[in-house]
């Protein structure tokens, strides 16, 4: 499994990064960046510093919600502390199971650029949160733009582990698993969803994400990741044993960097990269469709083996621009081919074993890498070799 990193840990981590400049210009398409561009905007993030909370509170589930949620009165649920953050707040919530029954967790409140608000279970997926309501619901749902979700283990009854309408947020280093979405359900079913089609700039980073949807069952609709607006970043993170897609790009996705992905077992595909004219804001860009996307150096690895399945190891489809780059992923073993994409777009494909320290489908291996991989001479992944 994926080390827990923390945040400033994971920024190391990034090799390929697109700016995109603050004006809010519309006169031409953004570009594709040069290698150049890319790596002056790593060096940036890297010696940004972080940004400490202005006040801090406690989540415990010993604690009292009359309490004043300090350490020592710490609150009893996620719930008080959703309805009480300002901005520039962290949520520190201890190990433990946080029953939410027949309800959702809300965030409604947005933080700032300066001021972002973070919910962080203190100890890796030591926060357990577990919910009972069925249906087209998720266990998290994220109002807020500029919120942080870090570190938790969510499993519900549900559609969605976390389903996110904010714009800026960033869900970094969760265990989102067994969510049923029973039935391949027309409004579908997602680990994780940055569903607000009118938002922009959402980050899924270090999570790992399994059994969400039926397996046995051919469905395109329920996915570990999906991702529906405009621009963001899915890194690093482990997604098998999902239902549909591992990650889903669709409606009004674009300019989005999908990097460092570890995506095997599906049922359905492993990568899609794809959006729907109908789903872009008005005065969004002309082409009304994904481009700009960059897919790089993903392991993608036997999905699409369903019998009933239709999906590819990676697979361009609906409304999707010449700018799109695929470049040092290595795909093998996937049905019913490893790759269908514009294939000028397509560089330094490597199709390949990926040679796992121990591979089971099932997601109780090891996923580093054998030093004799052939992944291990691409980008970043030799810190894994």
């Amino acid at each position: 499994m994926m080390a827990w990193m923390g945040y400033r840990g994971w920024q190391m981590l990034i090799i390929f990064f697109v700016w995109e400049g603050s004006c809010g210009c519309r006169s031409r398409p953004p570009q594709p960046q040069t290698a150049q561009q890319v790596q002056a905007e790593i060096l940036q993030i890297m010696a940004a510093p972080d940004i400490p909370s202005r006040i801090n509170f406690y989540v415990s589930t010993s604690g009292n919600d009359r309490g004043d949620g300090s350490p020592a009165h710490p609150w009893k649920t996620l719930e008080k502390a959703a309805a009480t953050v300002t901005p520039g707040a962290a949520v520190h919530v201890a190990p433990g199971e946080y029953q939410l029954n027949d309800n959702e967790l809300k965030t409604p409140v947005s933080g700032t650029a300066a001021a972002r608000i973070r919910y962080v279970s203190d100890a890796k997926w030591g926060a357990k949160l577990r919910s009972t309501k069925t249906g087209n619901s998720a266990v998290w749902w994220n109002q807020g733009d500029y919120v942080d979700i870090e570190g938790f283990d969510i499993s519900g009854s549900g559609a969605a582990g976390i389903y996110n309408e904010g714009s800026h947020t960033r869900i970094i280093g969760n265990h989102i698993h067994d969510i049923p979405a029973p039935g391949c359900p027309d409004g579908g079913g997602a680990g994780i969803n940055d569903g607000n089609y009118g938002g922009s700039d959402d980050d899924v980073i270090g999570n790992t994400v399994h059994d969400i949807g039926q397996y046995n069952l051919a469905c395109p609709r329920v996915h570990g990741i999906y991702h529906s607006n405009r621009g963001g970043h899915i890194l690093n993170n482990l997604v098998f044993h999902n239902q549909g897609w591992g990650i889903h790009l669709w409606h009004a996705a674009t300019h989005v960097i999908v990097a460092g992905n570890t995506v095997f077992s599906n049922a359905y595909g492993g990568i899609l990269v794809g959006a729907d004219p109908a789903d872009f804001a008005a005065g969004a860009l002309a082409s009304r469709a994904n481009d700009n996307t960059v897919v790089e150096n993903n392991i993608v690895f036997q999905n699409g083996l369903h019998p009933d399945a239709r999906g590819y190891g990676i697979l361009e489809y609906g409304a999707v621009g010449t700018g799109n780059q695929y470049i040092d992923n290595l795909v093998y073993q996937n049905s019913p081919a490893d790759m269908k994409v514009l294939g000028k777009n397509e560089i330094g494909t490597i199709h390949a074993d990926p040679q796992f320290v121990d591979y089971r489908p099932d997601g109780k291996g090891d996923y580093r890498l054998r030093p004799a991989s052939p992944a291990c001479s691409r980008g970043w992944r030799h810190s894994e070799c």
